[in-house]
């Protein structure tokens, strides 16, 4: 008998930002759910990991987890993190509605996503890395 597997789909909740289409949080407080099991999602995530190590696997490609480094995950894309205890960071989730009124960011979007298949982790050097840190 073939079993299919199902993969999760996480909406957006918006119920704790005061119906903002946009969140920041730890690294270590994300999600209502396990990250280290393949789900998807309908928001985009930009993950800036400052301490730690591990494995994020990005539509089945495995990118390291290392300081300084940034990943991005677009609606749709099916990821999992697996990371180690004492990793730390911030993840900023966003839905589409939180860009459309900004043209910029809608383009720096849509640059990002024609190159998502072929992107590889960002490596920041600590200087660039703790500019975006410190802004978010």
């Amino acid at each position: 008998m073939e079993t299919e597997t199902i993969i999760p789909v996480h909406l957006f909740d918006d119920a704790d930002t005061l119906g903002m289409p946009f969140k920041i949080q730890g690294l270590e407080f994300i999600a209502g759910y396990p990250t280290n099991t393949a789900h998807r999602h309908n928001y985009y995530e930009i993950f800036l990991f400052e301490q730690g190590t591990g494995e994020h696997l990005i539509d089945f490609t495995p990118y390291s987890i290392q300081p300084g480094c940034v990943h991005i995950v677009f609606p749709g894309q099916i990821h999992k993190v697996n990371r180690s205890q004492d990793s730390k960071g911030k993840v900023v989730t966003f839905t589409e509605n939180f860009v459309l009124p900004s043209q910029d960011l809608i383009d720096l979007i849509n640059n990002l996503s024609a190159h998502k298949d072929t992107a590889e982790t960002i490596v920041l050097n600590p200087v660039e890395f703790y500019k975006i840190y410190n802004l978010i």
